[in-house]
């Protein structure tokens, strides 16, 4: 439940920031132009790769115990996010930015020489000092391989969440504490941020964006690596991870060099630029290269299990598939109008949205329900008296809302909210019927808590679809839900603004509450004319549990 704490809050937080970013940004003209090598039309904001880089920094430091061993890699963090800051602002100039990223990779050699006893790369020991010069090589280059794939509409943010998630599971396998929460804060915040960045795109990463992720990415898979192999840095498993970026930048270095140009200076010869023009579809394109990453990816988890032989051939075909994208493309490029035609890959959202919405309430209040159930107390541990207050109250509560219904906007959202949350109260506060009964071999409390990241899973899915296979017009930020986040947010961090010692598992009713509150305006997004049902039906649920525990 503390992953999935984090992984929400920071989903939030780039969720309903980033608009604020994207209003302030344009209004002080740091936005990338249309033209040159630009492949959209109109005036977007850049820079937006601040948030997800702030969301995780701040998981970080407010959450981890390992502070104190990791400043050297918050340093090294900092430096390439002011590299980039400054480029998206000032525009600095190529040289100027790979010594940065140099005076940060020294740095990380110095962290990462702490935690590794030998160097090996393809079942080679590598000697000192020619460890050191590889990992330069590897780091500062592929912080760049990530820039320079950072051309097309959410591709970097897709691919980053891709390989944030193999590195997750490997961390949660093998019990690294600061992989786990940097990943889990990284994949929510870009998640967040994807429902803004994904084509049409209303804000780019950035270079802020871009060098920050690429940083995150060589790092984190830097440090799983020698994590696995206990304090072995085996380089083949982060190459084999990122070979799509990796691969890209070394064919458009050879190639510019080859066609006499600086390695630096910015054409439409990737990767992305090539599949875009041969498909004519931005979303596409991301399709296909996340998918070629998927099985790279996949490979270079297959390569951790050993032998390696195979998986090093795999990976080694792929890429050269890759280092030979130009003529692939192009023999791909002569059987587009039987392939790439719009008709072909067109799914018709349209007509089947509503049996999408339908679908939707039908699973998530399934889902809901069970949880519910599994969530009703079965002994009483409340003192009659406090029942009958909370019973009082209730009442009250229950003929304010009725009357101011209607006539103040988003008052029920309130209720709704205040109502869910006082239901996990009241029921978390007693023996629930999870903890006592058991289901052959499985206790009913991982059921709920598996319905439960379902459901949280499903309406997370809605919400960064919005605008493209399930579009939610009717879905509206109000200044009620602002309100609602700010006490949420407040009743997380309130023991770092001021010592409260609030419960913990208060904190958990919270969130749950908030699953749930947006499962309903997603809810009533679809089907307005039941949120005067749910409306009710939250007030019957909270007294039916204080009946419930009167009985």
């Amino acid at each position: 439940m503390n992953l999935l704490f984090v992984f929400i809050i920071c989903l939030v937080f780039t969720v309903f920031t980033t608009p604020f970013l994207i209003r302030y940004l344009t209004r002080i003209k740091v936005v990338d132009l249309p033209g040159n090598r630009r492949i959209h039309t109109a005036i977007i904001p850049r820079m937006g790769g601040l948030l997800v880089y702030l969301s995780a920094a701040l998981s970080v430091v407010f959450l981890s115990d390992e502070l104190d061993s990791i400043r050297l890699l918050m340093v090294s963090a900092n430096i390439i996010l002011m590299i980039g800051f400054f480029d998206d602002i000032l525009g600095l100039s190529y040289m100027l930015k790979i010594w940065g990223q140099f005076i940060a990779c020294i740095l990380i050699l110095i962290y990462l020489d702490q935690q590794y006893a030998q160097f090996i790369c393809c079942g080679l020991i590598i000697p000192h000092p020619l460890d050191y010069i590889i990992l330069i090589v590897f780091i500062v280059g592929g912080i760049n391989a990530i820039n320079f794939m950072d051309g097309i509409d959410g591709l970097v943010s897709s691919f980053s969440i891709l390989v944030f998630a193999v590195i997750l599971s490997l961390s949660v396998l093998w019990g690294s504490k600061l992989l786990i929460l940097l990943t889990v804060s990284l994949i929510g915040s870009l998640l967040g941020f994807l429902r803004y960045n994904r084509f049409p795109a209303k804000i780019f990463l950035g270079d802020t964006g871009s060098l920050i992720l690429g940083f995150f990415l060589i790092v984190a898979s830097l440090l799983i690596t020698v994590k696995i192999n206990g304090g072995v840095l085996d380089l083949t498993f982060p190459a084999i991870l990122l070979a799509v970026p990796l691969t890209d930048a070394i064919r458009v270095i050879i190639g510019r060099i080859i066609r006499k140009k600086s390695p630096f200076l910015p054409d439409k010869t990737h990767l992305h630029h090539m599949i875009l023009e041969a498909t004519g579809s931005q979303r596409l394109t991301v399709a296909i290269i996340w998918i070629y990453a998927a099985m790279l990816v996949f490979v270079a988890a297959f390569y951790l299990k050993g032998p390696h032989l195979i998986p090093l051939i795999i990976s080694g075909i792929l890429v050269l598939v890759l280092l030979c994208a130009e003529p692939v493309i192009s023999w791909l490029n002569s059987y587009r109008r039987m392939i790439f035609t719009k008709q072909f890959w067109l799914v018709p959202w349209n007509r089947n949205i509503e049996t999408i919405q339908k679908s939707f309430i039908y699973l998530t209040s399934l889902a809901l329900l069970l949880i519910l159930i599994l969530s009703m107390p079965e002994h009483n541990s409340v003192e009659s008296s406090i029942l009958w207050g909370l019973l009082i109250t209730g009442i009250a509560f229950f003929f304010i809302a009725t009357r101011n219904k209607n006539i103040y906007k988003g008052v029920d959202d309130v209720f709704i909210f205040m109502n869910i949350a006082a239901f996990f109260t009241i029921t978390n506060l007693n023996h629930t019927l999870q903890s006592e009964v058991f289901a052959g071999n499985v206790s009913l409390n991982i059921i709920s808590e598996i319905s439960y990241y379902i459901l949280t899973f499903i309406i997370m899915i809605f919400l960064i679809a919005d605008g493209t296979a399930f579009p939610l017009k009717k879905f509206k930020v109000s200044d009620v839900d602002y309100a609602l986040l700010i006490f949420i947010l407040l009743t997380f961090f309130a023991d770092y603004i001021i010592p409260s010692h609030i419960d913990r598992g208060f904190k958990m009713f919270i969130l749950e509450a908030l699953v749930i509150y947006l499962w309903y305006k997603l809810v009533v997004s679809f089907r307005e004319e039941i949120g005067s049902h749910l409306f009710y039906m939250s007030f019957a649920l909270s007294f039916a549990i204080v009946v419930r525990l009167f009985i």
